[in-house]
């Protein structure tokens, strides 16, 4: 299944952005969560358990594994977090998806 999402501006799941407009086209099952910041986009998979980090383009630039159930991404301040079911735990990685040995 294929998303439509823009990246700057609000991130939404359709065509339509606030401020300038991106739009990119990924592919990955089990979508549960997508955020956007420092013109990267991260969706993290249920069904994959994992984090992808897109470019502006929508090429993946890496997926990072190791999660039991991935809920939802957020990023803020270089900083990316992801909310595991599977531990009852927020992951603090990186921009890079780098393990930042931080968990909340």
């Amino acid at each position: 299944m294929k998303h439509w999402i823009c990246l700057m501006g609000i991130l939404t799941m359709g065509l339509a952005c606030g401020g300038p407009r991106v739009t990119v086209m990924i592919e990955l099952e089990g979508v549960m969560g997508f955020a956007a910041c420092q013109e990267r986009l991260y969706a993290v998979s249920g069904e994959q358990k994992s984090l992808v980090i897109y470019d502006t383009q929508g090429e993946t630039l890496r997926t990072v594994t190791g999660f039991r159930q991935p809920l939802d991404v957020a990023c803020e301040s270089g900083r990316v977090y992801v909310s595991d079911s599977g531990t009852n735990q927020v992951r603090v990685l990186n921009g890079a998806g780098e393990d930042s040995g931080a968990a909340l």
